[in-house]
């Protein structure tokens, strides 16, 4: 509560105003943090996604010269060429799965168990004894564990 007063509510009042400003400021930091860390690790992880790309076209253009050349059969280039081509497709389709489907949506680093229903909570020696059906007889003699 409050002090009462004329000079005394106009304090508080003042007083309440700077908590409530430095508050959301401290909320504010923290969340741009937080977006900051987002989009720093997504440019990292299209860094990856094109880094992965420049190797396979890098590898598949002196193929398609010694394949124009006649030096290795178009099997060989087809071949290796679509091995790679899948194995780029897939981490594409794998990245955008876990980031759209998997990924936090706040935290980059943390994942999302929407199927679990919260995090996990701690098993008591009760649980575990419940749940291999002993009965009460028996929780006495485990009874020192959960003291």
């Amino acid at each position: 509560m409050p002090p009462s007063g004329k000079y005394s509510d106009s304090l508080y009042d003042r007083l309440k105003g700077d908590t409530d400003k430095l508050i959301s400021n401290n909320n504010s930091t923290e969340r741009q943090y937080e977006i900051n860390e987002w989009t720093a690790n997504n440019k990292l992880d299209t860094l990856f996604f094109y880094q992965l790309l420049l190797i396979t076209l890098t590898v598949i253009a002196p193929l398609l010269y010694l394949q124009k050349n006649g030096i290795i059969p178009s099997t060989v280039f087809y071949g290796v060429s679509m091995i790679l081509g899948i194995a780029v497709v897939l981490t594409l389709v794998v990245r955008i799965q876990y980031t759209s489907g998997t990924r936090d949506l706040r935290y980059w680093n943390r994942r999302r168990f929407a199927n679990m229903g919260g995090p996990p909570t701690a098993i008591t020696c009760d649980a575990i004894l419940e749940a291999a059906g002993l009965g009460d007889k028996d929780k006495e003699i485990f009874a020192d564990i959960n003291a």
